[in-house]
């Protein structure tokens, strides 16, 4: 079957309104789910010594040698990433066995969105490329290797998934002399700064239920903080 340039396009503008394993708990879980056209930075090029570059990065540093900028970067899109939810939420999640998921160190059910519990995992990789720099025990080596095989079969089930079909072409360059990947494309996404948004809103409790204040651990700053429901 020959494939039309506008069966493409359809495919690309194609809108779902919530898949069946999407939080949907609430008319507002459902409003944050919105579409809008991305530009993807940081394709691979290469220069007339046939040296690989990157040309076009990122407006956003993310990756590079580790500093407080990339760290913070990092944390501004997986901070505050998990929030509790009421018993009437975690019943409708996860059916009659909601009780495993009770959270004793939150002392409540507390759930997060996979798109943050995957980049969370990227980022674990990305700080493995410098144990120094972030202080990584030796003696905990099989446990990093264990992570690691997590972090990576984790990342290869997310992308499987998306089934992203976006179409990407390739470029000729004399030096090395063959075709590479065009991968600075634009994608339709989620709009993910709504879902950043929103999950903040719920980790503070803004317009969500009513929460004891409890105790959270937030590995990715490494140190205890107080949650409290409706504080910044």
């Amino acid at each position: 079957t020959a494939w039309r340039a506008s069966d493409f396009r359809t495919f690309e503008r194609s809108k779902d309104f919530g898949r069946k394993t999407d939080l949907s708990v609430s008319a507002a879980a459902r409003g944050i789910i919105e579409y809008h056209d991305v530009q993807f930075y940081g394709n691979g090029e290469f220069d007339d010594n046939g040296t690989f570059i990157v040309r076009h990065k990122s407006p956003i540093d993310y990756v590079g040698p580790p500093s407080p900028e990339v760290d913070q970067a990092w944390a501004d899109l997986i901070g505050e990433r998990d929030f509790l939810i009421s018993e009437e939420e975690a019943r409708e999640i996860w059916g009659d066995d909601f009780r495993v998921h009770w959270h004793h160190r939150k002392n409540g059910y507390s759930v997060g969105l996979d798109v943050f519990h995957t980049l969370h995992c990227l980022n674990n990789l990305r700080r493995f490329y410098y144990p120094e720099y972030y202080k990584l025990d030796p003696k905990q080596h099989e446990a990093h290797v264990q992570h690691r095989g997590h972090c990576i079969d984790q990342i290869r089930q997310y992308i499987m998934c998306a089934g992203d079909m976006t179409a990407y072409g390739t470029r000729w360059f004399e030096n090395p002399g063959r075709n590479y990947a065009d991968s600075d494309v634009v994608h339709t996404c989620r709009n993910f700064d709504k879902l950043r948004e929103w999950t903040r809103n719920r980790y503070h409790a803004v317009g969500g239920p009513h929460l004891p204040d409890v105790t959270v651990w937030e590995h990715w700053k490494h140190e205890k903080v107080e949650y409290q429901p409706g504080s910044k």
